[in-house]
C-alpha cells in the first residue's frame, strides 16, 4: 500500500486513518523518529508499563498466585 502525504510549512505530516488504525495510533502516541539509509521510519514507542507487561508470566503458568501470595502474607506472621 502506497500513500502520499504532504509535509507543512510547520514540518507536519498527516498519517492517513487507515494506517493509524491498523497500527493503533491514538491522538497523543508518540513515535520515534529515525532517519535510516536516506529514509525517514517513523516508530510507535511503548510506554515503560506496555513494555514490562507480561514479564515473567511463565514463572507462573504452573502456580496460583493467590495461593502463593497468601502463603507469603502467613510466612510474614511468623
Amino acid at each position: 500500500m502506497i500513500n502520499k502525504v504532504r509535509l507543512s510549512s510547520k514540518g507536519q505530516i498527516v498519517i492517513p486513518k487507515e494506517i493509524r488504525g491498523s497500527l493503533k495510533l491514538k491522538p497523543g502516541t508518540q513515535l520515534k523518529v529515525e532517519v535510516e539509509e536516506g529514509r525517514l521510519i517513523l516508530e510507535p514507542l511503548k510506554s515503560f508499563a506496555d513494555a514490562l507487561c507480561g514479564l515473567g508470566k511463565e514463572i507462573w503458568e504452573d502456580m496460583d498466585a493467590r495461593e502463593y501470595v497468601d502463603k507469603e502474607r502467613e510466612s510474614w506472621k511468623e
